[in-house]
């Protein structure tokens, strides 16, 4: 699911967030009635005017901002600042040809500052992107995670902290169909360099290694026809994946998935995922064939809080239908804004708990030995967003295993910092 291209938004699970300056739906009221006031009282204004369109946004009343813009050009057709701002408004809500033809018309009229001048070329770019149909981005991020691993004394290894430096690419490209429920085609690319600790079976023969990670999928993100739930959409993938867990062990997997969403009100979506990846050519796993099921959702209580709850699956077999193991968790979390400026960083963070039951195999034994456990974990993410190019995480997390075979008991804690600059 894509989060519209309105204002500042966070994302919970598949739920697109809304994120401003106002802290909850009162102070929207109050924020909007106040701009409006201030409206009437200065018509000729544009300041006034940039203003209340942008209160109006964050209320959900488009409505209301296009039909002050367009009033006030009706009678100031040569206001190239209001030319800009309705230009940003259209863009905002998808109608890109007529946003073309509002900044078009701002530039035009020569009175636009230099500031504006060139948010006004920028945004021309970017719409003739969104009018050509294909969109997409690259991102590169590198960062840094610091790892405290404590093991159970009869482990066969010791605890240990270790710095994990990595680095990132990744992008992604969407060719929009051009049909009237939004349907395209999604290609998406990740690589991933790092230096990290493995013993994934706590065997002792594990160590510190240069790991490499892959991933390109293809999807085609198709919404269906509206029998009333409103935003029914469905995506099919096909994916490769390619991971490094130790040292000389890897999984190579291949999969497809169909993901199905809906929207039962404006607040609220659901949405189940359903795949299956073939494991059979992976490096010391004795898994072949995987099954995955997820269900979930997400509820925004305000403008700027969001929870969200998922449970999900996950199951693996052998070539000869041997069961191999499996791991079922719940989550729940919470996603919020804490600080925005809107001519700088917006801060948004996010929480979580979850807790399962897992089987994992013993890969110094045969097909069929598995470790009973429970496991649990729990993370805090801070995102920074600098701008639309720049942006900052840093995470928090905890991990552990309570297995039935102690020696196999692990804690791990977590804290990680990295930095995203994309290219759009």
């Amino acid at each position: 699911m894509r989060c519209p291209d309105i204002g500042q938004i966070i994302k919970v699970g598949t739920f697109c967030v809304l994120v401003s300056t106002i802290g909850s739906l009162d102070a929207f009221a109050s924020s909007y009635q106040d701009a409006f006031a201030d409206r009437l009282s200065n018509p000729n204004d544009t300041h006034t005017l940039n203003q209340f369109v942008n209160v109006a946004v964050e209320a959900g009343q488009y409505d209301q901002a296009l039909s002050t813009i367009e009033q006030h050009l009706i009678t100031y057709p040569r206001d190239a600042h209001a030319r800009l701002i309705a230009g940003r408004l259209y863009n905002h809500v998808g109608s890109y040809e007529l946003a073309k033809r509002q900044i078009e018309h701002a530039l035009s009229i020569g009175t636009l500052q230099p500031d504006e001048q060139s948010e006004a070329e920028k945004l021309i770019e970017r719409i003739d992107r969104n009018l050509s149909g294909t969109t997409g981005f690259v991102a590169i991020k590198t960062g840094l995670d610091v790892v405290r691993n404590d093991y159970d004394p009869t482990a066969a290894v010791s605890d240990r902290t270790d710095v994990n430096p990595y680095a990132e690419l990744y992008a992604t490209l969407r060719h929009s169909l051009e049909s009237p429920t939004d349907d395209a085609i999604v290609l998406t690319a990740r690589t991933r360099i790092a230096r990290r600790f493995g013993d994934y079976n706590l065997s002792g023969s594990g160590g510190v290694f240069t790991a490499s990670s892959g991933r390109v999928a293809i999807a085609w993100e198709k919404g269906l026809p509206d029998t009333g739930i409103s935003s029914l959409r469905m995506s099919l993938s096909a994916y490769g994946d390619y991971y490094e867990f130790q040292q000389d062990s890897a999984i190579r997997e291949y999969g497809i998935t169909a993901n199905f969403s809906a929207k039962p009100s404006v607040d609220t979506t659901v949405y189940t995922n359903l795949g299956y990846a073939n494991l059979a050519t992976s490096d010391l796993l004795f898994t072949d064939h995987r099954w995955r099921a997820e269900i979930g959702g997400a509820h925004r209580i305000s403008g700027k809080h969001a929870i969200g709850a998922k449970v999900r699956g996950q199951f693996d077999y052998a070539n000869d239908g041997t069961f191999v193991g499996q791991s079922i968790e719940g989550i729940v979390s919470y996603a919020g804004l804490l600080w925005s400026d809107p001519d700088g960083i917006t801060w948004t963070h996010r929480a979580s708990v979850g807790g399962g039951h897992v089987e994992l195999p013993d890969l110094l034994a045969t097909p069929g030995t598995t470790f009973d456990g429970t496991f649990w974990s729990a993370s805090w993410d801070h995102t920074f967003e600098i701008n639309d190019q720049n942006r900052i995480d840093l995470t928090t997390y905890y991990r552990a295993f309570n297995l039935d075979d102690p020696s196999r008991d692990q804690t791990t804690y977590g804290i990680g910092l990295s930095y995203t600059y994309t290219f759009r």
